[in-house]
C-alpha cells in the first residue's frame, strides 16, 4: 500500500471515530431528554436527530472515497501546496466558538436545576461539540497531508 493511501485511510478512520463520538454524545442527549421530559420534547428530539443525521451523512461521505484523495485537499491547500489561510481562519473562529460554547454550556448544564434550561443547554452543547470536532477533523487533515520538507522516502534512497 502506498504512503498516500495509508494517509487517506488513517484520516478517514480518525475522522469517522471522531464523528462516532458525536453520535455517542447525541445518544446521551436523547437519554437525558427522555429522562428530563421537557415540554418541547419533540422539537428537542428533532434537533438532536438533525445533528445525528449530519454526523452519519458526513461519515458516509468520508468513507465513500476510501483510498482516493479527498476533495478537502483543494480547500485546505493552495496550488503551491501551502496552507490556505482563509479557510484556516474560518476554522479557527469556528473552533473558538465551538469550544467556548461547549465549556459554557457544560458549566451551566451542571449548575442549573431548571428542566427547560437544561434541555436547551443540552441542544446547544450537542451542536457546539459537533462544530468543534469538525474543526478538529480539519486540523487533523492539515497535519496528515501537509507538505513535508523531509519525507520517509528520502531515508530509503
Amino acid at each position: 500500500m502506498k504512503h498516500q493511501e495509508r494517509r487517506n485511510l488513517a484520516y478517514r478512520f480518525i475522522a469517522t471515530f471522531i464523528l462516532i463520538l458525536v453520535i455517542g454524545f447525541v445518544g446521551f442527549g436523547f437519554y437525558e431528554l427522555i429522562k428530563l421530559s421537557p415540554e418541547a420534547l419533540v422539537l428537542d428530539i428533532i434537533t438532536l436527530s438533525a445533528v445525528a443525521f449530519f454526523s452519519l451523512f458526513q461519515i458516509i461521505l468520508i468513507m465513500k472515497g476510501w483510498k482516493k484523495d479527498s476533495h478537502l485537499y483543494d480547500v485546505a491547500f493552495n496550488a503551491n501546496e501551502t496552507v490556505n489561510n482563509v479557510p484556516l481562519i474560518a476554522v479557527i473562529i469556528g473552533s473558538i466558538i465551538g469550544l467556548g460554547l461547549s465549556i459554557v454550556c457544560t458549566i451551566l448544564f451542571i449548575s442549573k436545576d431548571d428542566i427547560d434550561t437544561k434541555c436547551n443547554l443540552l441542544i446547544i452543547l450537542a451542536i457546539s461539540i459537533y462544530l468543534f470536532l469538525n474543526c478538529v477533523i480539519y486540523y487533523i487533515y492539515l497535519l496528515i497531508f501537509r507538505k513535508r520538507l523531509f519525507k520517509v522516502e528520502d531515508l530509503l534512497k
